[in-house]
């Protein structure tokens, strides 16, 4: 460690060269591309100060269709009275890593705002409640989002969908 900071968890990412000229990457900062970086929470916050060493197995195994990861955490000072400050021994075998993404969304303070498939089922919802029938709650809704319904069976599906579920 280069500076005294007290960490929560490794945030995890990758640079590639694919070939001369070809490069990926999904750093912080870097334009988000396919797979974005993940966040490995920690069991709790470690102190870590400068000359800490932070020693770190990251593996991947895919079970079915998904990823399970395991992540080992060993913090050592250089202080001698205290070697190892820190081990961790985790993974997603009972939950999933998050994206920094996701754990910003979940936060107290995080203020969401609700994007374009939000505010269709909204509107439908809102109809609903209206006591409309389901025809025409659909032929309302392609009105007010023509982009998303260019027909009516689509906008007609979409609100039996909605219907089904929260009816």
């Amino acid at each position: 460690m280069a500076r005294s900071v007290t960490a929560h968890g490794l945030i995890v990412w990758f640079d590639a060269t694919l070939a001369t000229d070809i490069t990926y990457s999904n750093a912080p900062g870097a334009p988000r591309l396919v797979y974005g970086n993940t966040f490995f929470p920690w069991q709790m916050p470690v102190a870590l100060e400068p000359g800490d060493i932070l020693s770190i197995t990251l593996k991947a195994s895919l079970v079915g269709q998904n990823y399970v990861w395991y992540w080992s955490t060993q913090v050592q000072s250089s202080d001698s009275l205290q070697p190892v400050k820190a081990q961790f021994q985790q993974s997603t075998f009972w939950g999933k890593a998050l994206t920094r993404e996701q754990v910003i969304k979940r936060s107290e303070t995080y203020i969401p705002s609700l994007q374009e498939p939000a505010k269709m089922d909204i509107f439908a919802l809102n109809q609903m409640e209206e006591g409309l029938p389901l025809g025409k709650i659909a032929q309302r809704l392609m009105d007010m989002f023509p982009q998303a319904f260019p027909t009516y069976q689509e906008a007609f599906s979409h609100v039996v969908n909605l219907s089904q579920r929260y009816g």
